[in-house]
């Protein structure tokens, strides 16, 4: 027997403390602290009925670059940045944009993107930059290049279940492009003095199509391609261009609204221009791997 206060407690009075409410009590106030979290866990955004989304990350892009500028001739070399004049051929790059899905098979889209590159060397052999410039050997010479890309664009979805999304795009790409080299040689006096520059700033068209399927609520694989060729012409200025894009992507949503997410793109564009800024060509292609973190509500 058992004392208590004093007392001895019976066998049946042992046996009602034994089944105290303890345990139940214990147990349901674990279940009510688990059930927010279980509920944070089924609690999500389908695939496809977002309103907004937007990202920002990281890439890593490794290029290939080619600039012409042409003298009053029409001379000029096609100089590879990265061969010649020494450019790094990789570079990590932040990625964002966003899109609005309005109604239920249509949304905007939009991003940016910024690649500001530069070198400081000096030549091992002559180098033909453009212009009618040539880079003695021996000089020592200063390179930029900034490229800025800002698409916007309208999607409509032809096919659009719980399980996959098909759809298609039309919009504009926005091309800023700054590019110059300077040098010098000479000890004192210097014997050589060169500079060449060329600007842009001009608009691309763009048709593309995609497709998004939903292995989950949370997780979804996505592929992509946008391609376009324009040719402009007027008194004072005459643009030729294509550019030619794909990407494969996954994402995976940790949360109802914030998931992360990993893509591979290759991006080319080819143009040839002649205004005041510039008269030559740029031939730019990347590729490479970017991660990044999306919210969606």
């Amino acid at each position: 027997m058992t004392m208590v206060a004093g007392r001895r407690l019976a066998p049946k009075e042992q046996s009602r403390q034994a089944n105290s409410p303890t345990i139940p009590v214990a147990l349901s106030i674990l279940i009510s602290m688990l059930a927010p979290l279980s509920a944070i866990a089924e609690d999500t955004i389908r695939f496809g009925e977002e309103t907004f989304e937007l990202k920002a990350g990281g890439f890593l892009q490794n290029f290939d670059t080619k600039i012409k500028v042409e003298d009053n001739n029409g001379g000029g070399a096609n100089v590879p940045l990265e061969d010649v004049l020494g450019y790094d051929d990789n570079d990590v790059t932040v990625v964002f944009g966003g899109s609005w899905r309005f109604a239920e098979r249509h949304r905007i889209e939009f991003s940016a993107f910024n690649s500001d590159r530069d070198v400081q060397a000096v030549a091992t052999e002559d180098i033909d930059i453009g212009d009618g410039e040539i880079i003695p050997t021996g000089a020592g010479y200063k390179s930029t290049l900034k490229l800025q890309v800002i698409p916007l664009q309208y999607s409509y979805s032809f096919i659009k279940s719980d399980k996959n999304e098909f759809y298609g795009s039309v919009g504009m790409h926005w091309y800023s492009i700054d590019y110059d080299v300077v040098g010098a040689l000479g000890l004192g006096q210097e014997t050589w003095k060169g500079k060449v520059r060329a600007e842009a700033d001009t608009p691309m068209p763009l048709v593309g199509v995609g497709y998004d399927y939903y292995i989950s609520d949370r997780w979804k694989v996505s592929v992509g391609a946008e391609a376009f060729y324009v040719k402009m012409s007027d008194a004072e200025f005459n643009f030729e261009g294509a550019f030619y894009s794909a990407t494969v992507a996954t994402e995976y949503y940790l949360f109802k609204h914030v998931g992360i997410g990993a893509a591979f793109s290759y991006f080319k564009v080819d143009v040839d221009i002649d205004d005041s800024n510039w008269n030559g060509g740029l031939d730019y292609y990347y590729w490479g791997p970017a991660a990044y973190v999306k919210i969606r509500f």
